[in-house]
């Protein structure tokens, strides 16, 4: 404890005090103590509170100046990920001081240094510029970016990524047909049992006895399978806003498949199993470019967002001040 002033210095003498007083607790309510002989032992009480809050107070003062000097070298070095590791630091400062503002201030500073400005360009030929805007970037951003789709201007922008959606390739519609025959015995009417004479039978109390038809029943299924499928081939770069430097340059893909099953039914509906009734029973048209793109978005924002984020950290990573 005798280095120099510093958050962790005072947080190490506030955990010894407060370990003193937890210690000092168990043992004053058998005070005194006195031996067989008779011998009282001398125990001093100290006030170990105060010594904690006091310890306390300087640990959290300590540690805001520590955080304030940190972020204002961040600021005027570029440097997010000091604020980030700041911001992500900042339960320390609220343990030490849970009702002090200030603490709520330094994480909101933290936030506003260390949070990246990303544009995002996009480069389309092929689909709708409105169907892009309408369903790309609908999800929430990754915490420590802000995305701003097709700016202006690149002022205050801190990482440039620029999307190309080169061609979306779809295959030819198919069409696969097949029938089978469902069979099944089930019961039909109830008929009371004749004598050769024609009597109807009773049994021993006088109940008439009956017999059940059994029906089989029988239907012709015919099942149909719509399948369909799409890629969409796209290239992702990433440049730094002021020298224009590239910095990444990635190929992205993703896949879509479309397969709708529906089945009709020639002949007794009663033979064929409740699963295939409960199946859809007619055709749906098959997706266009346009639909395969509303599938296939969510897919592609979230690669988009992960290498978006990588390079982000990539470009954001640098030695933390060390704390002494």
């Amino acid at each position: 404890l005798s280095r120099p002033d510093s958050p962790k210095k005072y947080m190490e003498i506030n955990r010894l005090y407060k370990d003193l007083d937890r210690r000092q607790k168990k043992v004053q309510p058998l005070l005194p103590l006195i031996s067989k002989e008779g011998y009282q032992a001398k125990i001093k009480i100290i006030d170990y509170e105060t010594k904690e809050l006091h310890s306390r107070k300087l640990a959290a003062e300590h540690l805001s100046n520590d955080y304030f000097n940190q972020l204002e070298y961040a600021q005027q070095n570029n440097k997010k990920s000091i604020a980030r590791e700041v911001y992500n630091n900042i339960y320390l400062l609220e343990r030490y001081a849970p009702y002090d503002t200030e603490a709520r201030y330094i994480k909101k500073q933290a936030f506003d240094i260390g949070v990246s400005n990303v544009a995002v360009i996009i480069e389309n030929k092929i689909i709708p510029t409105s169907v892009i805007e309408q369903n790309l970037f609908k999800s929430r951003s990754p915490f420590w970016i802000n995305l701003h789709i097709n700016p202006p201007s690149f002022d205050q922008i801190d990482l440039v990524a620029k999307i190309h959606l080169k061609e979306l390739i779809e295959s030819p519609e198919r069409i696969i047909e097949s029938n089978f025959i469902e069979t099944r015995e089930i019961e039909g009417e109830t008929y009371p049992v004749l004598d050769r004479k024609g009597n109807e039978i009773v049994d021993s109390t006088g109940a008439v006895l009956v017999e059940t038809e059994i029906i089989i029943a029988e239907a012709n299924v015919f099942k149909t399978v719509q399948q369909k499928s799409a890629n969409l081939f796209a290239n992702l770069e990433f440049f730094e806003p002021k020298s224009k430097a590239k910095l990444d340059n990635i190929s992205l893909d993703s896949q879509s498949a479309f397969e709708h099953v529906f089945f009709q039914i020639q002949g007794d509906p009663r033979a064929v199993p409740q699963n295939i009734l409960d199946q859809p029973n007619g055709a749906i048209p098959f997706p266009n470019k346009i639909d395969f793109f509303r599938l296939i978005a969510p897919t592609l924002e979230s690669k988009i967002t992960q290498a978006i984020n990588h390079n982000d950290i990539r470009i954001s990573s640098v030695d933390i001040i060390a704390n002494n």
